[in-house]
């Protein structure tokens, strides 16, 4: 028996059976990812946020009084959100104003346009 053992090794060692096998790194699920300092934001990215928060939903309007459903808060003309006062509301669009500066959300793909209120004409 120790014979076939020794045999054994003897041929694996001689026929170049055993080669080293580079180990693969291991790595450790629960280790967190590297950290990545935050990218600096600039005003206008800001201040997009801001107006993304913004969700017009729908438009009522009836004979008596128009609605406007924005973030899930049904308002008329001269109420606020977040700030902004509900100015005008037309059939597909609303305009919203904040410290002069003008909203515009539509219904149709929640399209928003600003301005100032120097643009605008009465």
């Amino acid at each position: 028996m120790v014979r076939i053992i020794v045999f054994t090794v003897t041929l694996v060692v001689f026929a170049g059976g055993v080669k080293p096998v580079p180990a693969q790194e291991l790595i450790d699920p629960m280790r967190p990812a590297p950290y990545r300092a935050p990218t600096p934001v600039t005003a206008e990215q800001q201040q997009a946020e801001m107006h993304s928060e913004l969700q017009l939903t729908a438009i009522l309007k009836g004979s008596q009084r128009r609605v406007a459903v924005i973030n899930g808060e049904v308002l008329q003309v001269g109420q606020q959100i977040q700030g902004y006062r509900l100015i005008d509301i037309d059939a597909r669009q609303v305009r919203l104003q904040k410290d002069g500066q003008h909203l515009v959300l539509s219904v149709e793909a929640q399209v928003m346009k600003r301005s100032s209120a120097a643009e605008q004409s009465p």
